[in-house]
């Protein structure tokens, strides 16, 4: 079954789960195209700024929770006083 996975794995795959919204489905589609081209320096360079970006994506989220429980947090804070 794997050798099945590295024959379909190609950065075509890759760029339609991007487009698809799925980035860490291309990423690691298109690690695997790079096991079996070494030398495609197209897809190396799209896996690092893909990588980049699923970075980014990672961080805003992250963040977004954050300030999410903060939120929880402060709602609770102000409950409490207004029962006071």
């Amino acid at each position: 079954m794997p050798a099945e996975k590295d024959q379909l794995s190609s950065p075509t795959l890759a760029e339609l789960y991007y487009k698809q919204g799925d980035r860490k489905k291309a990423i690691e589609v298109l690690r695997q195209a790079l096991k079996n081209q070494p030398g495609n320096m197209d897809a190396r360079r799209k896996l690092q700024e893909w990588e980049k970006q699923l970075e980014k994506d990672l961080d805003k989220e992250e963040r977004k929770k954050r300030l999410d429980k903060l939120k929880r947090i402060l709602d609770v804070i102000r409950k409490e006083r207004a029962t006071k």
